[in-house]
């Protein structure tokens, strides 16, 4: 592995685990606000899920290197889209900001199941 792509991969996992302690603060401060309806807090716990999920699947992507791990990653991302989806679309669109949100959404879920194949195949 060349000096770039041990940036890229530790640039990578610094991502995702800002993404992860984010999206856990988040579902966890909706679930603590106690005046939530119940569809936010399912999502909430969807939210802290993937968010636990993630990292998990880091670190032993990290301890193993199973090649499996990225499938999961992949699998773990899309479900969370999938849901993010349905809950915008659920609630209709609000404008051009929400569908921004979710596409930033979207490019951290794609960095998170790359930093998972990075440090799969690091040498």
């Amino acid at each position: 592995m060349n000096n770039r792509d041990y940036v890229l991969m530790i640039g990578l996992i610094a991502l995702t685990v800002l993404t992860s302690f984010v999206l856990t603060f988040y579902g966890v401060n909706i679930v603590m606000s106690g005046t939530a309806p119940a569809s936010a807090l399912t999502f909430s716990y969807v939210t802290i899920a993937y968010g636990l999920g993630s990292l998990a699947i880091l670190s032993l992507a990290w301890s193993s290197r199973e090649v499996w791990c990225v499938t999961v990653i992949k699998l773990f991302a899309l479900c969370y889209l999938g849901v993010v989806l349905m809950d915008t679309f659920r609630e209709g669109l609000q404008g051009g900001q929400e569908i921004i949100r979710v596409l930033a959404l979207a490019v951290a879920l794609f960095a998170n199941w790359l930093a998972v194949k990075k440090v799969v195949e690091r040498d």
